[in-house]
C-alpha cells in the first residue's frame, strides 16, 4: 500500500492547498489549483503508462502540467522524493540525440524549445547515454522535476492530468476513413526504437483494412501507420507519430512503403 506522505497536520492546516487522497497504489494530488494529477505507483513502460492514463480520461504529464508542479511544492509533498515518472515528451520521430529541443509532446504535438527561460531537463540531458537512437521517451525525478531522457521499455511510475476544462474526445473519428488520413513523409527506414507501434500484418492484409485497424484503437489513440502492399505489412503508430524500422527485401519494396496520418 502506497500511503500519502503530506504530514497529516499539514492537511489539516492546508486544505484548499493541498487535496491528497490515496486508494491502492493512486495517489491524486490537485496543484496549484488547476490540475489534477494522477499518480500511479507501478512498473510500466512509456507506451503502457499512456495507455493507462488514456484509459482513465486523462493524459500522460504535458508542458503546462510540468510548470505547474514546478511552480509548488504539492507533488513532491504528495508522492515524496525518489521516484521516477514517465511525463508526455518522446523524440520517436526525429532523433534529437542530446539536443533539448525539438522534442515532441504527445498530448498537444507541441515541440520543446531550447531557449525557453524554464528548462525541462537536467543539465547533461537528454544523453541518449544508451545508444544510437536509443533515448526517445523522458521521464523526471521526482526530488527535482527535471527530465532525463531513456529507452520507452524502461518500467516506470506513471504520471497523468486533467485540467479544469477538459473534456473526453470522441471515441472513434466519423466519416469516410479514406477522408480521415492523408499521405505523409517517410523521414527514416531504420528507427531501431519504433516508440509504441504495433505491426498487425497479416498475409491478405489490405490497406483497406489496416486503416480499419487503425480506427478500431480506443479513445482514436493511433495517429497514423505505416502500409506496404508489396510485403503485405502493416505498422500502427499508437498515441504519437514515430519513425519505426521499416523493412524491404529490394529497393522497389523500398519504395512501396507509404505513411499515413489522421488528419
Amino acid at each position: 500500500m502506497i500511503r500519502c506522505k503530506k504530514p497529516l497536520f499539514l492537511l489539516l492546516l492546508l486544505p484548499t492547498l493541498i487535496k491528497c487522497s490515496v486508494a491502492g497504489d493512486l495517489i491524486s494530488v490537485r496543484v496549484q489549483d488547476s490540475f489534477n494529477l494522477s499518480a500511479y505507483f507501478g512498473s510500466y513502460t512509456l507506451c503502457e503508462a499512456v495507455k493507462l492514463c488514456h484509459d482513465m480520461g486523462q493524459g500522460i504529464l504535458s508542458r503546462d502540467a510540468l510548470s505547474a508542479i514546478r511552480a509548488g511544492s504539492e507533488f513532491r509533498d504528495a508522492v515524496g522524493n525518489g521516484h521516477n515518472w514517465w511525463i508526455g515528451l518522446v523524440d520517436a520521430l526525429n532523433e534529437r540525440n542530446t539536443s533539448r529541443d525539438g522534442w515532441m509532446w504527445i498530448e498537444d504535438g507541441t515541440y520543446t524549445n531550447a531557449t525557453e527561460g524554464d528548462p525541462i531537463f537536467f543539465s547533461k540531458e537528454p544523453d541518449n547515454r544508451k545508444g544510437s537512437n536509443g533515448e526517445d521517451c523522458a521521464a523526471i525525478d521526482s526530488s527535482y522535476i527535471y527530465a532525463f531522457d531513456d529507452i520507452c521499455v524502461s518500467k516506470y511510475n506513471a504520471l497523468c492530468y486533467t485540467s479544469d476544462g477538459d473534456t473526453v474526445p470522441p471515441a472513434l473519428i466519423s466519416g469516410s476513413i479514406f477522408v480521415s488520413f492523408t499521405k505523409a513523409l517517410i523521414l527514416t527506414y531504420s528507427q531501431l526504437h519504433p516508440g509504441c507501434s504495433i505491426d498487425v500484418s497479416l498475409p491478405n492484409m489490405t490497406l483497406l483494412a489496416c486503416l480499419g485497424k487503425c480506427l478500431a484503437i480506443p479513445h482514436s489513440d493511433c495517429v497514423g501507420l505505416y502500409w506496404n502492399s508489396a510485403r503485405r505489412q502493416c505498422i500502427l503508430l499508437p498515441y504519437f507519430d514515430a519513425a519505426v524500422q521499416l523493412d524491404y527485401g529490394t529497393n522497389e519494396e523500398k519504395l512501396l512503403w507509404e505513411k499515413f496520418l489522421k488528419k
